[in-house]
């Protein structure tokens, strides 16, 4: 898959067309019943404007300003090897010329055991990237993580890799104090 998408890149392939290729390469792989889900996105920093193509993957969080930006969950399509044919649609979302930021993570992350049995959740990743909109992208990645591994269950064993990846803008907010957090994760 790396070997493809780094063709891809380097091709000038656009986003589905390379959607395309990488479903086509699972599906050529032999093996049945596999599936790669996974999120390719350009971020255009001129046009201020990031473009997604899920293949079954979570879109991310994303913030501009203050305010959190609602993706169309209709814009996602089969994870790649699933199925054909696929409907891929890209995902257009203004970034604006002022402050915001990215967070992409993996079911690793918003799956991962808590203590009291339930899973971390994609709403606490919503609710930390808000509480730390003004940080930098290393700030805000460290402090998912870190809440992520200290509320963890230790007894549980890790069931999958944990990926994130946060993009900010240059500009980032007038204050880096994060905001408290409300509530225990669930």
């Amino acid at each position: 898959m790396q070997a493809v998408f780094r063709l891809g890149v380097r091709a000038g392939w656009g986003l589905l067309d390379l959607d395309r290729h990488l479903h086509e390469l699972v599906l050529s792989s032999g093996a049945e019943e596999s599936f790669v889900t996974g999120l390719l996105g350009i971020c255009d920093l001129a046009d201020h404007r990031l473009t997604m193509v899920s293949a079954g993957h979570k879109w991310p969080s994303i913030r501009v300003g203050a305010s959190t930006v609602q993706t169309a969950v209709t814009a996602s399509s089969l994870p790649w090897g699933l199925f054909t044919p696929r409907t891929p649609t890209a995902h257009v979302v203004a970034l604006a010329e002022g402050d915001w930021s990215v967070v992409a993570y993996n079911d690793g992350v918003s799956e991962s055991p808590l203590a009291n049995g339930r899973t971390y959740g994609s709403q606490r990743v919503e609710e930390l990237h808000r509480r730390h909109r003004g940080r930098s992208a290393d700030e805000i990645c460290d402090e998912i993580l870190n809440d992520v591994f200290k509320t963890s269950d230790d007894s549980c064993p890790q069931q999958d890799d944990i990926t994130l990846l946060v993009l900010r803008s240059a500009r980032q907010g007038a204050s880096s104090a994060a905001e408290p957090l409300g509530g225990n994760p669930t």
